[in-house]
C-alpha cells in the first residue's frame, strides 16, 4: 500500500472519529444550555422565595405585636371593670341590705300576721326605702354607663382596630404562603430536572475528548467535569494529520 493511500485512510479515520465526537458534543449543547438557563431560573426562584419568607416574617412580627398589645389591653380592660365593679357591688349591697331588712320585718303582711300598727309602720318605711334603693341603683347604672363610655369603650375600639389589622395581616400571610408553596414546588421540580441534567453531563464528560465537548463540560458552574482535564487553552486537537513524506 502506498504512502498516499495510507495517508488518506488515516485522514478518513480521523475525520469519522472527530465527527462522532462532534456529534456527541452537539448532544451536550442543549443540556448545557438548559443547565445554564435552569440555574438562572433557580436563582430567581430562590430570591423570590427568600423575599416571600422575609415579608411573612415581618408580617408575623407585626401581627405578634398587635396580638401582645391586644392581650395587654384586655388585661387593662378587665382590671378597670373589676375596679368599678368593687365599688358598684358595695353600693348595691347597701341597697339590697335595706330591701332584705324590710322583707325580714314586713314579709308577714302577705299572710296577714302583722298587726295594723306594724303593717302601717312597714308601709311608711317602705315609702322611705324605695326612693333610696331606687336612687342607689339608678346611680350605679348611670355611673356604670359613664365609666364604660369613658374607660372601656376606647379600649374596645382599639381592640377592634387591632383585630381587623391582625385579620388583614393573617389573610395576607396566608395568600403569600400559597404563592410560596407553588413557587417552592416549581423550584423543587427544577432542582430535580437540573440534577438529572447534571448526572447526564457528568456521565458524558467522563469520556469527553474533543475541544467542543470539553468546552461544554467547562462552560457551566457545576462540578461534574473530570478533575484531570487540562485547561481549554492547553487542549490539543484529538488527532493530528501529518503530511506524507
Amino acid at each position: 500500500m502506498t504512502k498516499n493511500k495510507i495517508g488518506v485512510m488515516v485522514f478518513l479515520t480521523t475525520f469519522f472519529l472527530l465527527f462522532a465526537h462532534l456529534s456527541r458534543a452537539d448532544d451536550l449543547a442543549p443540556l448545557v444550555d438548559r443547565m445554564r438557563t435552569g440555574q438562572a431560573e433557580l436563582s430567581g426562584m430562590n430570591s423570590q422565595l427568600e423575599s416571600l419568607t422575609g415579608q411573612n416574617e415581618r408580617d408575623l412580627k407585626e401581627r405578634t405585636a398587635y396580638y401582645e398589645n391586644f392581650g395587654q389591653m384586655e388585661t387593662r380592660k378587665k382590671a378597670l371593670i373589676a375596679t368599678f365593679r368593687t365599688d358598684a357591688d358595695r353600693r348595691l349591697k347597701s341597697a339590697n341590705d335595706m330591701v332584705e331588712d324590710w322583707n325580714r320585718q314586713c314579709a308577714k303582711d302577705r299572710v296577714g300576721e302583722l298587726s295594723k300598727t306594724a303593717f302601717d309602720a312597714c308601709a311608711a318605711r317602705r315609702g322611705q326605702i324605695e326612693p333610696t334603693v331606687s336612687g342607689i341603683r339608678q346611680g350605679v347604672k348611670r355611673d356604670a354607663d359613664e365609666y364604660f363610655k369613658k374607660n372601656i369603650v376606647p379600649i374596645i375600639d382599639i381592640q377592634k382596630r387591632q383585630a381587623q389589622a391582625m385579620d388583614v395581616i393573617g389573610a395576607r400571610m396566608k395568600e403569600r404562603f400559597k404563592v410560596w408553596e407553588a413557587l417552592k414546588a416549581r423550584s423543587d421540580a427544577l432542582k430535580a430536572e437540573l440534577m438529572r441534567i447534571r448526572t447526564a453531563l457528568v456521565d458524558a464528560c467522563k469520556t469527553a475528548t474533543t475541544i467542543e465537548s470539553l468546552k461544554h463540560c467547562h462552560s457551566v458552574g457545576w462540578d461534574g467535569a473530570r478533575r484531570d482535564l487540562p485547561p481549554l487553552t492547553n487542549i490539543a486537537p484529538p488527532s493530528r494529520v501529518t503530511p506524507n513524506r
